[in-house]
């Protein structure tokens, strides 16, 4: 009976690795294929992590080197990546590429793209052991099918090069191994260590909230702990975490830069000078300062975190939200309404409630806050919206609390068809919305991705037959389409470029991608003549795109 058990399971997470990887079989692994490898996605740090990836499995370097950056004072980039020392340097976290680098060399660049799809799979798996420990095995089978087809989980599945399923996989698996920990057992320690340092490395900015994953279970068990099992923990978890700082020395010239650093400034500026815009940091508040660079760095406006949550959590998720709120009270009033002791109350339950709400608030008030530049992508996006990345740890804590609900109405029933037709009767339509949302979203659902994906291939394959390879083509957001093909130069109306391209008109053929309509093309024309270059229509690529070719004005 448990062998029949298993191979059920087997099969049940084969199925679901197929529809994880979905995107890769159907669309990616074709397109690159006819494109001698070029990979092309909808997200500019995809194609960043990718390039990255690539440069490590082929030559050992998460750097990439533009010859033309030198003469060109390092203009020539696409988004989502830095520069430092003429050299193109990532500009997101590190976790996904140590990660996928070296798993990468044996996988090659193809076989590194099935990464994420497996480790979600692996992490539904882990998912269901964690919550059968806590609850019961039964809650863990539901709340294992509610990660399998949670919205935002099975869209982040089939995205391969973001880091967001990668870094809550590690986490799961650093709690799944963390629950095996035993006086007479130590590798579990050294792997939850290993993977806890590995998250924290992969998104250095939830460290706060990764904190509270471990010091709450801690406190709670404390007198069961023992010190030479935290010791190796500890040890493990700092692994990855000196490799960090090696690397940041290596990439940005200080161990404590980040990618997302302003490393265009000049020696000695300092850390503060170079954060990111969307930091609302004032250095000249000090210890404050390092404060709200820890715990509210987009600033704190209540009245933001009131509406993203709203807007991108409560209606996008409502029914897992709405469930979620019923779960808690239903376990709040079933122990208050027993009489039973608080000391009596169940243990490992109790820390996964107070995990889950003091972790969501610290999300819902870390990253509500924040106000994106990007209007284009507010407007556009749904399920693919920043806050659904960033929300997605919240979304998974909530799935255990649906479930007990779940388990608790089912048990309120005498007979076995009773419960699983009621199970049946919530699951499927929580499965029906999570699949509407996540293929049917207009715009960014996995569908209208895949025809997305395959006119960005069309255009490539129109833009390579007209252009030469050493051509550099100037872009406004087609960098994601052309890199590393072509050297790209992002434009976005920064006239400021055109000067320092003078210095290679005779070497290199220049042209500039865009969608300008005959208004806006007269006007960049016209500044562009007041700037000494001549643009002329050169070739039509699609309804869409035109190529211009520039040139210097002759004197």
């Amino acid at each position: 009976m448990k062998q029949y058990k298993n191979k059920i399971i087997i099969g049940l997470l084969g199925l679901l690795l197929l529809v994880y990887l979905w995107p890769i079989l159907t669309i990616t692994w074709p397109q690159m294929r006819a494109n001698n490898g070029h990979y092309i996605d909808s997200w500019p740090d995809s194609m960043s992590n990718f390039l990255f990836v690539d440069q490590f499995i082929k030559h050992g370097t998460f750097t990439y080197d533009e010859p033309l950056n030198q003469a060109l004072d390092n203009i020539v980039h696409p988004r989502s990546v830095n520069i430092h020392n003429d050299q193109m340097v990532p500009m997101g976290f590190l976790g996904l590429l140590f990660v996928y680098g070296p798993l990468g060399r044996v996988l090659t660049t193809y076989g590194v793209l099935i990464l994420s799809g497996l480790l979600a799979v692996l992490a539904v798996y882990c998912f269901y052991l964690i919550v059968s420990r806590l609850f019961n095995q039964r809650i863990g089978w539901l709340a294992a099918i509610l990660l399998a087809t949670l919205p935002s989980w099975l869209y982040y599945a089939q995205l391969p090069m973001l880091p967001n399923v990668l870094f809550l996989s590690l986490i799961i698996f650093a709690v799944h191994f963390s629950l095996q920990i035993t006086s007479q057992r130590s590798a579990p320690a050294w792997l939850s260590g290993l993977l806890c340092g590995l998250a924290i490395v992969s998104r250095p900015i939830e460290f706060v909230w990764l904190g509270a994953l471990i010091v709450i279970p801690a406190l709670f068990y404390w007198s069961e702990i023992k010190w030479p099992q935290i010791l190796r923990f500890v040890l493990a978890l700092l692994l990855p975490a000196s490799l960090l700082l090696l690397a940041n020395q290596l990439l940005y010239g200080n161990p404590f830069y980040l990618g997302y650093f302003n490393l265009a400034l000049p020696d000695p500026s300092t850390i503060w000078q170079r954060l990111p815009t969307a930091f609302l940091i004032d250095a000249a508040q000090g210890l404050i300062a390092y404060i709200k660079l820890i715990v509210a760095p987009f600033g704190l406006s209540w009245t933001a975190i009131g509406q993203s949550f709203n807007d991108y959590f409560i209606k996008l998720l409502w029914p897992y939200f709405s469930l979620f709120v019923v779960g808690c009270l239903w376990f709040v009033v079933k122990w208050t309404t027993g009489r039973q002791p608080f000391k009596f109350w169940p243990k490992q339950q109790l820390v996964y409630w107070l995990v889950t709400i003091l972790v969501g608030l610290w999300l819902v008030i870390y990253y509500g806050s924040w106000q994106f530049d990007d209007k284009l992508m507010l407007k556009l996006n749904t399920i693919g919206i920043s806050y659904v990345r960033y929300w997605l740890p919240l979304s998974v804590l909530l799935l255990p609390g649906i479930a007990y609900l779940l388990d608790s109405l089912a048990n309120l029933l005498k007979k076995n068809w009773q419960r699983y037709l009621l199970l049946v009767l919530v699951l499927l339509p929580l499965i029906f919305f999570s699949v509407r949302l996540a293929y049917f979203a207009k715009g960014d659902g996995l569908l209208d991705q895949r025809t997305v994906i395959n006119d960005y291939y069309q255009q490539f394959a129109v833009i390579k037959g007209l252009v030469e390879p050493q051509a550099v083509i100037i872009n406004d957001r087609e960098d994601k389409i052309l890199f590393p093909y072509y050297s790209v130069i992002m434009f976005n109306g920064d006239y400021s470029i055109f000067e320092p391209l003078k210095k290679i008109n005779a070497e290199r053929p220049l042209y500039y991608l865009s969608r300008i309509n005959p208004d806006m093309y007269q006007q960049v024309k016209l500044r562009l003549q007041n700037l000494g270059w001549q643009m002329e229509p050169s070739y039509v690529v699609d309804k869409d795109y035109t190529l211009y070719r520039l040139e210097l004005i002759s004197n």
